[in-house]
């Protein structure tokens, strides 16, 4: 196993920055680069929830990736919401958020808006881990990493961002944070939320959550009961 991965991070190493088109799924032909997630590569990442996720979105619509990684999910908003439509792109990890910048750029992804920073409850600072892998890092305590946190309805206040049609979030446990600090967005504006549980607690926490504000689950996305 260890030879294994030694061979597999010279492997990344060796083919840093070289890019392909992703050959099959929602994403196919679009640019990617091979040093990260082979299943993105492929095309078989997450299948079911990205064929979902693109489903629900249409042209004109305003789209927030919360958790963005590297933008895999970024780049099927950006295509979906065309026309007139826009995506809003949230990535703490700087080399996460550097590969999600350059596939932004590669694909030409010209209705989309990158922030460098993690999504919470409030605005402020927080700790965030570096020494898992690069889509299971997280806010700490302990964490290596200081990181800028906005919260959505700061963002909706100021003018920052539009009212949401659409919002993902994959925060590795942040969820209730997130949110917490989207409430008055989310009621307002009723958008279809996908939402990665990491934890049975955690799962049963915001779906008591979002229940009281109305929201129902249908296959792996939430919608409004009050959306006419």
């Amino acid at each position: 196993m260890k030879l294994k991965r030694i061979v597999k991070e010279r492997l990344k190493r060796l083919f840093q920055g070289v890019a392909v088109p992703i050959r099959q799924g929602e994403n196919k032909g679009k640019l990617w680069t091979v040093s990260s997630c082979m299943r993105m590569v492929r095309g078989t990442f997450e299948s079911t929830q990205v064929a979902q996720f693109k489903k629900c979105l249409f042209p004109g619509n305003v789209v927030y990736d919360v958790g963005a990684h590297m933008g895999y999910y970024t780049l099927i908003a950006s295509q979906a919401v065309e026309p007139g439509g826009f995506a809003f792109a949230f990535e703490p990890l700087p080399f996460n958020f550097n590969q999600l910048q350059r596939h932004i750029r590669l694909n030409h992804c010209h209705n989309v808006t990158t922030m460098n920073a993690c999504v919470g409850r409030t605005p402020g600072v927080a700790h965030f881990t570096t020494n898992h892998g690069s889509g299971t890092n997280h806010m700490s305590g302990d964490g290596d990493l200081v990181v800028n946190v906005m919260s959505l309805d700061a963002l909706v206040s100021d003018g920052t961002l539009p009212l949401p049609n659409c919002i993902k979030i994959d925060v590795e446990g942040a969820e209730l944070e997130v949110l917490y600090g989207a409430q008055e967005t989310i009621v307002r504006s009723q958008p279809i939320l996908f939402v990665s549980f990491h934890g049975q607690a955690l799962q049963e926490q915001c779906s008591e959550l979002l229940h009281s504000w109305g929201y129902s689950q249908q296959g792996v996305a939430w919608h409004s009961r009050h959306k006419s």
